[in-house]
């Protein structure tokens, strides 16, 4: 992991980071231990509902913040476009079934 960023997320790193009561008992709930990075922890902890895009605020610097909700936001567009097209295909295809029957 970059200097930036610790391996592993703790209570005592994000009360200094000046996380919000609710938030610390979610996240001791979920993560009694801390949090090690990964994708799965990143996603467990994003589907609680706590803020991932807050944490990425207070651990990265401004520019690579920046570079990152970009490449999220290209992300979400690419996946509400591949969404789009898979309900356009499943529509077409329950009508051609209900032609058939």
């Amino acid at each position: 992991m970059s200097d930036l960023v610790p391996d592993k997320i703790t209570v005592e790193l994000l009360k200094s980071k000046g996380a919000c009561e609710g938030n610390l008992e979610l996240f001791t709930e979920i993560f009694p231990d801390g949090m090690e990075l990964s994708a799965a922890n990143l996603r467990l902890a994003s589907n609680a509902g706590l803020g991932i895009v807050w944490g990425i605020d207070r651990f990265l610097e401004e520019e690579t913040t920046l570079k990152l909700r970009s490449a999220m936001q290209n992300a979400a567009s690419v996946f509400r476009s591949s969404s789009q097209d898979a309900q356009f295909a499943y529509h077409e295809a329950c009508a051609s079934a209900v032609k058939d029957y």
